[in-house]
């Protein structure tokens, strides 16, 4: 009886396995129908706005997919970074300073796990839906993406290297790379399509552009200009003549000896496959069909599935190399490299730790949580929540005299409007316009928050002949009338070349001379010096005496004036009405 039960029990569990693995080793399009419906629509939304914002994208996600299915099958492998026991794939040759768009992924995953409520999708079912909705993004054609990948725990660079179709590889050598992944010539050339869209880096083509024959000689000279033997090798260029669409240029440019890369080129040089580049050439309506079958048929590759998926799943979860204690290398991380390699170890062991729910979402986020565990580590108790320190703001004096009695301070911004008569008596008494301190030259007010608002009733003169005429010659500034009779001033930091929180320099090249310019809110017109007209050669023509005002205490007389000075103020021609100053005093 004992003996029969235990056959009974292990017939069970081989019946079980036989069952889950038929029903689960399939592909399929409606595999995440039930348990997450809105899984597709949720990674073309992200994919559509990705590419959107950068067009390039498209042929990146494109290319992520397909570097993962030649590397051990479709398995979402090239995703994965480097570890102790995992040597990534994107420091293979191909995929070095070249792979991109994993932040995209990452964004998709995100995404995608929301819509489901919890972790469904497989990486590997997301590059490959995203690289299909990548070529419809940018005008090719749309195909059912079978699904139901399992994502793959490890990874090999070897493998990378040794299977990904290198760019100098000749006819025959494509040929028997495609045949190791089960594909055959009509799929070469049918997938090599894919170049229809993206860049590549001069240091894959450098050579074909200086030593291959199969190229158009004018071609190639364009192409030198951008790839120099010596140096840029990171430079990039088109995959084709229109690199941000998907469409048939690639094989007419094939076809014109046109091909960016050697392995391209050799798709049309004379061999088996020339007749298939004609045909796609010619016919968009063939390549887009033949196109979206061998996307599926390379999806097919060696995909994890059923039990495989949880096999390796299981591999992982107990094999010997998981008994560290990811806490303790956690609390002891330090940044021995570039931030990000330290941030993306940091979350490697974040999410390995099971109470520590630590999902950063951008990379400020992710530095703030690293930072608290330095600070862990290092035994401090500091609070880097607290909320900030206000700013220092000097108490304004109520019994100042040069404060309006009606002046009021709103509740978070304290304000004082001045008109030009109260800041006339505050420059007659050597005051400053922001405190009641004496005016020093390099002195400045203690830091507060204020806001000056100037009395705008008296509109601004377009130069002096529009400001009424003066009383006399003789007269004293302090009994003007200051609303009626706006007196020219110049401020001593325009004079002296003061740089104040009220002024600051523009360097300007007028006639190739360098000039300083100091632009100052405390003077009323534009002034030159006299000197520096002759020196420029600027014309001045003579103009009606105008006495300008210095520190409330000085007189200068201007009797010409240029009335277009030509000045460049952060790029923007500024011809000005400037008047000319003699710097002779008469006070």
């Amino acid at each position: 009886m004992a003996s029969r039960g235990y056959f009974f029990v292990v017939l069970h569990a081989l019946v079980f396995a036989s069952i889950a693995t038929s029903a689960f080793s399939q592909l399929s399009p409606n595999y995440y129908d039930y348990s997450c419906p809105k899984a597709l629509s949720t990674i073309k939304s992200v994919v559509e706005a990705s590419v959107q914002k950068e067009r390039r994208m498209g042929a990146s996600l494109l290319r992520l997919h397909f570097h993962d299915c030649f590397v051990n099958g479709c398995d979402g492998s090239i995703l994965l970074d480097s570890t102790s026991s995992i040597d990534s794939e994107k420091n293979a040759a191909a995929n070095l300073q070249s792979a991109r768009g994993f932040e995209v992924v990452d964004d998709i995953k995100k995404a995608v796990d929301e819509a489901c409520g919890k972790p469904v999708v497989s990486c590997a079912d997301i590059l490959a839906v995203a690289a299909r909705d990548s070529v419809v993004a940018l005008g090719g054609p749309s195909w059912k993406v079978r699904l139901g990948r399992r994502d793959s725990t490890t990874a090999s660079r070897e493998a990378a290297d040794a299977s990904i179709p290198a760019p100098f590889f000749s006819l025959s050598e494509l040929i028997t790379n495609f045949k190791n992944h089960g594909l055959d010539e009509k799929d070469l050339v049918v997938l090599s399509g894919g170049h229809s869209i993206g860049f590549a880096r001069c240091v894959t083509f450098k050579d074909h552009i200086y030593n291959d024959s199969n190229i158009d000689p004018h071609f190639a000279q364009q192409l030198k200009y951008i790839c120099p033997t010596n140096g840029g090798d990171s430079n990039l260029s088109p995959l084709d003549s229109t690199a941000a669409k998907f469409d048939i240029n690639y094989y007419s440019n094939l076809v014109q000896k046109k091909g960016l890369l050697h392995s391209d080129q050799e798709l049309f040089n004379g061999g088996s496959t020339d007749e298939l580049v004609k045909e796609y050439s010619d016919d968009t309506e063939d390549f887009y069909e033949d196109f979206a079958n061998s996307m599926i048929k390379m999806g097919n590759i060696q995909s994890l599935t059923g039990n495989q998926g949880m096999l390796k799943a299981l591999e992982s979860r107990f094999a010997p190399a998981y008994y560290d204690d990811p806490s303790s290398t956690l609390f002891k991380l330090q940044q021995q490299g570039f931030v990000n390699d330290y941030l993306t170890e940091f979350e490697r062991l974040a999410y390995r730790i099971c109470k520590l729910a630590l999902q950063p979402s951008s990379l400020t986020q992710a530095a703030a949580l690293a930072k608290l565990q330095e600070t862990k580590l290092l035994g401090h108790h500091q609070n880097y929540y607290s909320p900030p320190s206000p700013r220092y703001q000097a108490p304004l004096n109520p019994n100042s005299p040069f404060l309006k009695p009606n002046t009021t301070l709103a509740p978070k911004i304290p304000f004082e409007r001045l008109t030009s008569g109260e800041m006339a008596l505050r420059r007659d008494h050597g005051r400053f316009y922001h405190c009641d301190d004496k005016w020093i030259p390099g002195h400045h007010c203690k830091p507060r928050l204020h806001l000056l608002i100037a009395d705008e009733d008296i509109e601004p003169f377009a130069s002096h002949l529009d400001a009424p005429s003066l009383p006399s010659d003789n007269f004293d500034p302090l009994d003007l009338d200051l609303d009626r009779y706006p007196i020219p001033q110049i401020s001593l930091h325009a004079i002296d070349g003061t740089v104040t929180p009220d002024t600051f320099r523009q360097y300007d090249l007028p006639h190739q001379h360098h000039l300083v310019i100091l632009v100052d809110e405390g003077s009323t017109h534009n002034f030159i010096q006299s000197r520096v007209t002759h020196f420029l050669y600027f014309l001045a023509s003579p103009s009606d005496t105008l006495r300008v005002m210095v520190d409330d205490d000085y007189m200068l007389d201007c009797t010409t004036s240029s009335q277009q000075l030509p000045l460049s103020l952060t790029s923007s021609n500024c011809p000005l009405v400037v008047q000319t100053l003699s710097w002779a005093f008469n006070g």
